[in-house]
């Protein structure tokens, strides 16, 4: 692939091949890219952040006047 000009469709072989280019593999090309790939354009890989919840946490809905 010509380094000067990626494919910038983001059809699973254009993909493929900026995923080969970049020496992407494990766990950020090993997510299923297709409900991405009309977000983004070059879709190339994703990350994954982890996400943790505090609580449970006691809130109070109150009446507030300006």
């Amino acid at each position: 692939m010509d380094m000067r000009k990626w494919p910038r469709k983001n059809d699973p072989e254009s993909i493929k091949a900026r995923q080969e280019a970049l020496g992407l593999d494990g766990t950020v090309t090993g997510i299923d890219l297709e409900p991405f790939a009309r977000a983004q354009e070059m879709l190339t890989g994703a990350a994954v952040v982890p996400v943790s919840v505090v609580g449970p946490l006691e809130i109070e809905l109150g009446e507030y006047e300006l």
